[in-house]
């Protein structure tokens, strides 16, 4: 007779045969011996098919033991173990948590059988009839070697360990035994059609609460780290609180009913593994997991933590510089704006503050009426910090970002935003109070987007050119103009870097006077470059 084969005389036909190793049963089922139909073919295309079914069970058995010799590995940290007695008390958490799990595993075998032969359903009929003979007379017998087998498998995965109770050991026994064969039968009446197995399936209300017993759920970690960060007074802005809450719920949907304290390697692979389908970055996927670490450091070991995150060494590639805007790709992108819809005439002027400034974008969106004074020359905008100005909300990246500018404004370039500014000044306030929010509350990154979008469309093989290239240009344009190099970096808000300077002539002393040069400087760039005008005005006839 070929190997792995075995004729069944009843059908007439050839069945394969091989039986699973003990220690890897519970991936099969539960099963001892793999059968399956051949069919009513020449004994030697039977033994073909045999050995060659026999090779790919034999490659999947040797995987399954490397997987658990890697997650047993002396060099991984384990979670560590928790006991609890096996008794009364906990029996029905535990019979619910076991048939949940039985549940999921024959789901997957009905899965596998969509669409199969009569016969592989009948071979699964006659499994299931085996099982429940061998469950009753288990029963029948007061064996505890079914309930020894459900134990280890659910230890395994919930990484405690459950020590049967010896006041209760026999009622346990039996209501088990009682219960494995009650769900085997439950399972062929669902394999007859005679049910659906979702109805069979305990709720997770019923399953055993780790998290209760025993250490904390995943939204019980951001919780006590929001208490903890208001406590000392921290403001934790709506899009960090989004960012994290995101991060736990990708955890608590890992781990389940366990605790963070069994967080287990596998865990955090299944977690990088979702991030990773999601689309993310590699570098989001680190910042995602310092993150999650940071969490968990009230609740795990230090070595722990750094054995489930590891610190990797990414060679960073040097950052894309933004590229300043060419005179004709600024006068293209101004038209497109007014075209464009969607793009209000505030979103218009903020564009030519931010040119006219050389100001970031959300310093430009801080200004309020009291910033601005009018002069001789146009006007003068003070960026500074809330404390300074009345405004609390206003924050600058550093205190070098504080100073005065003289602003020009040509109006054959800008129209509108002369009389735009004197009746913002007039009615008090921000100067873009009226500006939308993104999800998280904030204006200017509403702003960036709306702005950035219709830049893409009208250049969009460039991405280093955005919004905020408005420096970059004004940068690059004070620089051919010649204007003093402390002028320039005082227009920009950047700090001294040499040490007479930083001591005895300091930036903050140079007032909007002596930034005169770098205002007429943007102005004439825009009347020669941008509008093409042959004879430049001076800086005090805008």
């Amino acid at each position: 007779m070929p190997k792995y084969c075995t004729w069944d005389g009843k059908r007439d036909r050839w069945v394969f045969q091989l039986r699973v190793p003990g220690n890897l049963r519970e991936h099969f089922r539960g099963v001892a011996v793999i059968r399956e139909h051949i069919g009513r073919v020449d004994g030697a295309v039977a033994a073909a098919h045999a050995q060659r079914r026999a090779g790919e069970l034999r490659a999947q058995f040797d995987r399954l033991r490397e997987a658990i010799r890697g997650s047993s590995s002396d060099t991984l940290i384990r979670p560590p173990l928790t006991r609890f007695t096996l008794g009364k008390a906990l029996l029905p958490p535990f019979l619910a948590t076991w048939r949940s799990r039985e549940c999921d595993i024959f789901k997957e075998a009905l899965r596998q059988l969509r669409g199969a032969e009569a016969y592989a359903w009948e071979d699964l009929q006659q499994q299931l009839a085996e099982q429940h003979l061998a469950a009753v007379s288990a029963f029948r017998r007061g064996d505890d070697g079914p309930l020894k087998a459900a134990v280890e498998a659910l230890e395994q995965g919930l990484h405690v360990r459950l020590e049967l109770d010896p006041v209760d050991r026999d009622q346990v026994i039996d209501e088990f035994n009682s219960a494995h064969a009650g769900l085997i039968a439950q399972f062929q009446r669902v394999t007859a059609g005679d049910g659906s197995l979702d109805a069979i399936r305990p709720a997770r209300e019923s399953q055993l609460p780790l998290s209760v017993l025993w250490g904390e759920s995943a939204p019980q970690v951001l919780a006590a780290w929001r208490e903890k960060r208001t406590a000392a007074g921290a403001r934790i802005p709506t899009k960090t609180a989004d960012k994290y809450s995101a991060i736990v719920e990708d955890l608590a949907t890992v781990l389940g009913r366990r605790p963070v304290q069994a967080l287990a390697d596998a865990d955090v692979t299944a977690l990088k593994t979702t991030w990773r389908q999601r689309g993310n970055h590699p570098d989001t996927i680190k910042g995602k997991a310092d993150i999650l670490k940071s969490l968990l450091r009230p609740y795990l070991e230090l070595n722990r933590l750094d054995a489930l995150f590891p610190q990797t060494c990414r060679a960073r590639k040097g950052k894309a510089k933004r590229l300043p805007f060419s005179p004709s790709q600024f006068m293209r992108y101004r038209a497109a704006l007014e075209q464009a819809t969607g793009i209000s005439a505030d979103d218009i002027h903020l564009v030519a503050l931010m040119l006219l400034t050389g100001a970031h974008l959300e310093e430009v969106f801080q200004l309020q009426s009291a910033d601005l004074e009018r002069t001789s020359h146009g006007w003068i905008v003070r960026i500074a910090e809330g404390i300074d100005t009345g405004n609390g909300d206003a924050k600058l990246k550093t205190t070098d970002c504080a100073r005065r500018l003289p602003v020009c404004v040509p109006d054959e370039i800008f129209p509108g935003l002369s009389e735009w500014l004197s009746t913002q000044v007039d009615a008090g306030g921000f100067l873009f109070e009226n500006a939308s929010c993104n999800r998280h509350g904030i204006r200017s990154a509403a702003a960036s987007q709306r702005l950035n979008r219709v830049l893409r469309k009208l250049i969009p093989g460039e991405r280093r050119l955005v919004l905020q290239s408005m420096r970059n240009t004004i940068g690059q344009v004070l620089r051919r103009a010649h204007v003093d190099p402390r002028v320039r970096k005082r227009f920009l808000g950047h700090a001294d870097t040499d040490i007479h300077d930083r001591h005895y002539d300091p930036a903050e002393l140079l007032d909007d006077t002596d930034l005169l040069p770098a205002t007429e400087a943007i102005v004439r760039w825009l009347r020669v470059e941008c509008l093409g005008a042959t004879e430049p005005h001076g800086h005090g006839d805008p």
